[in-house]
């Protein structure tokens, strides 16, 4: 063998042999994974047992290879003004507006590994949830402000899974439907 290269010297029939013990490592080697990342919705903390009628916040789905790094990302990114500072030097009624970045979605690098029967599963998953700001005028000059508020779940996962069976991360971010509090719950599952 040299560098990545492997020369074979023999008979035809010899070569054959190689070939074929070659192609099923190759087979043994490249073996194709896939992950489903769900949040799913179940009552919040508000007293209130209601789930809203659509349960799923979100689902991923992502083909991979063993042994490969698989990232997926699902955001709504926007600007928004979190702050207003009045311009003194020259008039109080002009305004200079602070942005700042609003993502809302998921973020997900995982990366899967063989381990016995089952697969290692070293993922790092970032939910995060904004509803869409309101707007506030700001007086004088009639600016107008948009305060964030965004829930954050971030989630580092190590551990050997069995094909079908799904880890559970345990809550992700609160969201709010409709004035009602809802939780989320996460999981991940790896079939192969």
């Amino acid at each position: 063998a040299i560098g990545d290269h492997l020369f074979v010297r023999g008979t035809a029939e010899q070569r054959g042999r190689i070939e074929s013990l070659l192609r099923g490592l190759q087979d043994q080697v490249l073996r194709n994974a896939s992950l489903q990342h769900v949040a799913t919705l179940a009552p919040g903390d508000t007293g209130s047992t209601a789930t809203p009628t659509q349960a799923t916040l979100h689902q991923l789905t992502l083909p991979t290879l063993l042994g490969r790094q698989a990232m997926a990302v699902r955001m709504i990114e926007t600007n928004v003004v979190r702050q207003i500072l009045p311009l003194m030097s020259t008039e109080s009624s002009q305004l200079d507006p602070q942005f700042a970045e609003m993502q809302s979605g998921t973020w997900l690098r995982a990366c899967l590994l063989p381990a016995g029967r089952s697969l290692q599963l070293d993922a790092t998953i970032r939910c995060s949830h904004a509803p869409i700001p309101a707007t506030r005028t700001v007086m004088p000059g009639g600016g107008v402000l948009m305060p964030l508020d965004i829930a954050t779940r971030m989630l580092h996962h190590a551990d050997a899974l069995a094909a079908g069976k799904p880890a559970e991360h345990g809550d992700g971010p609160t969201v709010a439907i409709e004035g009602r509090s809802y939780r989320s719950v996460l999981t991940t599952t790896v079939r192969w």
